[in-house]
């Protein structure tokens, strides 16, 4: 009987499989645990990427909306101004007595033909460059 034949030769050559088996799926694992990682990341960061791109399109579509609401409200207002050139140049080829609208001596624009509405035709500065008029001086600048 040859103690080391049976028993003590292929004791270590098991030991030394059972490590390799056991180094071989603690590496696989590994390198699943890695690859899962990995696969979560990239798709972490396409949802976030899409998930971007959904908010720039929104925010977008917003300001589309916003400049063509602008854009319908300055067309409206380029109409009116060419209305009001239309009859303005009508009242040009009328006159300015037949417009309603009269300077009087004293300089002030008489409106209608009542004159109820009447304005200073220009506003008369001092030298200083303050305009004239009543009221102190309390509470303003030298």
């Amino acid at each position: 009987m040859n103690p080391t034949s049976a028993t003590g030769g292929d004791a270590p050559s098991q030991r030394t499989a059972l490590i390799r088996r056991y180094a071989l799926i603690l590496g696989l694992a590994y390198g699943v645990l890695v690859a899962a990682a990995v696969g979560f990341f990239v798709y972490q960061t396409d949802e976030r990427e899409k998930a971007e791109w959904r908010t720039i399109a929104g925010r977008v579509q917003e300001h589309a909306l916003i400049l063509d609401a602008l854009a319908g409200a300055v067309g409206n207002r380029v109409k009116e101004l060419q209305a009001d050139a239309a009859r303005g140049m009508a009242a040009d080829r009328l006159g300015p007595a037949d417009a309603g609208v009269t300077v009087d001596a004293d300089g002030r624009l008489d409106i209608g033909s009542a004159g109820r509405a009447t304005r200073p035709a220009h506003r008369r500065h001092r030298r200083s460059g303050r305009r004239g008029g009543a009221g102190g001086r309390r509470g303003r600048a030298s």
